[in-house]
Parts: C-alpha cells; structure tokens; sequence
C-alpha cells in the first residue's frame, strides 16, 4: 500500500489493527481471501509515516517535511532489503493500489533484485477511495477485485511447502 495513515501517527508503522479505513478493508479482504495473519506481512511502499506539505506546511510542524517522491525513492533501500534478508520464504507479493505499484517498478528500475520464486499481483488499494469504487473497465467492485486477488494470492501459498 502506500504509507500509514495520520491515524498512525502515534505508531509510525502500518498495521491491520489501525485504527482506519485503509487497515479495516485490509483486514477485512485477508478474512474473505482466507489469508490469516500468521502468512502475512504488511508493507508499504513508505515504509513510515510520510509528512507532507497540506495547506501550505507540514502536517507535523516538529518534523521535516517530506514528499511522496522524496519517500518513494529511500524506500527502495527498504525493500531490496526486506525481500533479500528479511523474508527468505516470501512467495507473493500483492500490490495493493496505485502507490505500490509505482514503488515496485521504482525498485525494479533501479535494478532491484527479485527472487526467483517471487510471484507478483496487482489490484487496488484498500484505501476508502479505491474500495468503495468500481474498476473503470469491468465495472466491477474494486473490493472484489483485491479480495479475489488475495484469495490467488493465498492459493498460491497453498501450494507451497517449506
């Protein structure tokens, strides 16, 4: 997804157990794809908490401001090591919305690495905006979309045997 929401603030970090829109959509379409969370791991494209200019000043005067580009780009260190030494038994990612999917061709331009066995979806966010929409093309829900999405997602690791 993209960056934890002001609501995460307090925490900095991304979680299902936020208190927003974004991480209960979350949670709800990993319930409906039966993805429980001992197989998961969220991660956003900003891995923290990103403080934009709104209104003409940062959202938190006490801390430098950052743009969602600025952000993008030092996250690339993020992933490349995220994928290589801290998660050697993932075997899909999900790329929730249009942040991520920008982030990841980020990561793949600058040559970041992907592992063999690495497959990759695509759907839309579960950010308020994208979930309670429909996909301009089908028409369909887009909470459909990403649900039926994270249900390939968890057939995938189905399949999977350590």
């Amino acid at each position: 997804m993209q960056d934890p929401s002001e609501v995460a603030y307090g925490t900095g970090f991304i979680s299902p157990d936020n208190d927003d829109y974004s991480a209960r959509n979350a949670t709800v379409a990993c319930r409906a794809a039966g993805l429980p969370a001992e197989v998961r791991v969220h991660w956003n494209v900003f891995p923290h908490w990103v403080n934009v200019i709104k209104n003409g000043s940062p959202v938190d005067p006490t801390r430098p401001p950052q743009t969602y580009a600025g952000a993008k780009a030092s996250a690339v260190h993020f992933l490349g090591s995220l994928l290589q030494d801290k998660l050697p038994r993932l075997r899909v990612v999900v790329l929730l919305g249009k942040q991520a999917q920008d982030g990841w061709r980020l990561y793949r331009g600058a040559g970041g690495p992907v592992p063999r066995r690495l497959k990759v979806l695509s759907c839309p966010s579960t950010s308020p905006q994208a979930w309670n929409n429909r996909d301009k093309l089908t028409g369909r829900p887009n909470s459909g979309i990403t649900i039926d999405t994270l249900k390939l997602a968890a057939g995938m690791l189905d399949s999977y045997q350590p």
